[in-house]
């Protein structure tokens, strides 16, 4: 039986052809009741479809184009002849174009979103990146029934039949076969394999590099079919409160990609409210338990917690957004959490799992659900885990879901979004998909969590270095500062920093573009300055350092604002040879190839 409803589902409409075809030419019958018994398979079986969320674009249109010609064969229309025989493929796939192209139009659903959500999970089905891959594709089928209805009008059995089913198969099929992976590893949110080892079940993440990989409970420890089924008992997400708790408020990293992510979420229609930390007086948890016993549910401290607890307790989402402090959260936010221990009720009860914890005094005092939202400078995830301990220890004692954790490492480099850094549009542009996913499904999906954590540099020791890097030039910076020198601000003085230009041009080094080539290529800066420094390309790594390189492969003279010039783009690295804005020494054809290794993929 099983076997005989999947037959069914996956023919669809489609049998009425052979219904109509086979009334034709083997029953003998007229065009009228085979046209009639061919649209009331056709209809019958899209009532079913629709019933089963089964029906696609192309069952209406094979029901529409036996719609009209019944339609024209019952009123005695000459027409229908035409229609059903003279130019049966032509009105076919005008039927199939208009069924696919009219209702994207309007704003419908794309027609091959059906088909995509069979094999694609639930929980990215109201992502954007489906939602545009799916209108794209309808684009091109709905452009590829056009081309098949146009060969129909050349005479000839090969043109009317045979070239539009070989045009689709051979363009259409491996199209829509490729174009989903295509898209989403242009929008550095990996393929669909991915996609569906992220949700399978599975407790860990496909992991882009070493550098990211974690112990299995440490990421993504409930799967995505539980935060779905959990979104849809909490229901829609009403407001958002924001819980900051870095002390640099607005000038940090925290701020600056927990911005992008409100956006997502103002995009959404809702207004969030940020709590930031460092401008309120929140005294330590003393542990005098005053709150449970002499004063049940009351502080001693007199400051600002009270109106912040009244706020936990109205909050639909609430997101802990902190930097990433010693494994942990910084000290603002550990008095924040301490402080909401009024909220518990100091009596010990047994949890499903045999654990003991304390019940709330009420529902709710914790708002209703949590998301954690974090950065730190290290490259690796695995130094989150402390933290993400703490606050999923905390979700299962007051019983609030964890809808997202959004974690993002290598924090520090969000400071250059001038270009310089490989994928950051992409981890911003992610965050932003976050707070548009959390506020329309009620959670975040693992493929834009693995977005927001993508790894930056495609190296991990690049990255080492051009961290060393900065701090070395950021403290350069500070003495010639106490030493009185006028100096411009600290971000200025890195973008025109030799040494950071050259270490953040070996971190961006694309391994899969430079072939085999190998070799040291030294950088003499000729304005003055009198510095060196080279790049060094070995066993598909490339590692930056100061000074002069033993047999370069190639030597570079050039002023340094030519060579930032070339490295932002501003002028290309042969126009400014040509000019001799620079010179070369060595194998040019090698430096030609580590340009294109150097490319930046934003």
């Amino acid at each position: 039986m099983d076997i005989m409803k999947k037959a069914f589902f996956a023919a669809g409409a489609w049998p009425s052809m052979g219904i109509f075809w086979g009334l034709i030419l083997g029953a003998k019958s007229g065009a009228a009741l085979a046209a009639v018994l061919a649209l009331a398979y056709a209809l019958g079986y899209t009532l079913v479809g629709v019933g089963a969320k089964r029906v696609t674009h192309p069952d209406f249109g094979v029901a529409l184009f036996f719609a009209v010609g019944s339609a024209l064969a019952l009123s005695g229309s000459a027409y229908h002849l035409t229609f059903l025989f003279d130019r049966f493929t032509t009105f076919l796939y005008l039927s199939l174009f208009l069924t696919a192209f009219l209702p994207l139009v309007f704003g419908a659903e794309p027609f091959t979103s059906v088909f995509a959500k069979r094999t694609t999970p639930q929980a990215f089905w109201n992502t954007d990146p489906f939602k545009n891959i799916n209108r794209l594709m309808t684009v091109v089928w709905s452009g590829l029934f056009a081309a098949a209805m146009l060969l129909t009008l050349i005479p000839g059995i090969w043109t009317q039949i045979v070239a539009p089913g070989v045009l689709l198969l051979t363009v259409g099929v491996p199209f829509t076969r490729t174009f989903p992976d295509a898209y989403l590893r242009s929008k550095g949110l990996g393929g669909r394999a991915q996609l569906q080892s992220n949700t399978a079940g599975e407790n860990q993440p496909a992991v882009q590099s070493a550098a990211h990989s974690l112990p299995v409970e440490t990421i993504n420890d409930v799967r995505e079919e539980d935060r779905a089924e959990q979104a849809q008992k909490l229901g829609p997400v009403k407001s958002v409160l924001v819980v900051f708790g870095s002390p640099r408020g607005e000038k940090g990293y925290t701020y600056k990609t927990l911005d992008r992510f409100l956006d997502g979420v103002r995009e959404s229609g809702i207004e969030p409210e940020i709590l930031f930390l460092h401008k309120y007086r929140i005294k330590p948890c003393v542990g005098c338990f005053s709150c449970w016993a002499k004063t049940p549910g009351t502080c001693i401290h007199q400051d600002d917690m009270p109106a912040l607890r009244e706020k936990m307790e109205k909050a639909d989402l609430v997101v802990y957004a902190q930097p990433l402090y010693i494994f942990n959260v910084p000290g603002i936010t550990k008095d924040f959490l301490d402080r909401m221990i009024p909220g518990l009720d100091p009596r010990l009860i047994e949890r499903p799992d045999g654990s003991t914890r304390h019940p709330l005094r009420s529902p709710g005092v914790f708002g209703r659900r949590l998301l954690v939202f974090s950065v730190c400078g290290f490259p690796e995830l695995e130094h989150f885990e402390p933290m993400l301990g703490m606050f999923r220890a905390m979700s299962r004692t007051t019983g609030n879901s964890i809808v997202g954790e959004l974690l993002r490492p290598a924090a520090e480099s969000m400071r250059f979004d001038n270009g310089r850094v490989p994928g950051y549009r992409s981890v911003m542009d992610a965050f932003y998909q976050a707070g548009k996913e959390v506020v329309a499904n009620g959670y975040v999906s693992r493929t834009t969590e693995q977005a927001v954590s993508q790894p930056l540099f495609p190296d991990v020791g690049s990255f080492r270095d051009v961290a060393n890097t900065f701090w070395k030039t950021w403290s350069a910076y500070e003495a010639e500062k106490k030493s009185g020198k006028s100096m411009p601000s600290l971000d200025d003085y890195l973008n025109r920093d030799a040494a950071m230009m050259f270490a953040g041009m070996a971190s961006v080094y694309d391994p899969s573009t430079a072939g085999d080539l190998e070799g040291r290529f030294q950088f003499n800066i000729n304005d003055g300055s009198g510095s060196s420094y080279y790049i060094e390309i070995k066993d598909q790594k490339c590692r930056f350092h100061e000074g002069k390189a033993t047999d370069p492969l190639v030597t570079v003279n050039t002023p340094l604002d030519v060579w930032m010039s070339i490295s932002e783009g501003g002028i290309s690295g042969q126009e400014a040879l040509t000019k001799g804005l620079y010179t070369v020494d060595g194998d040019l054809g090698a430096l030609i190839k580590m340009g294109a290794a150097f490319s930046v993929s934003r």
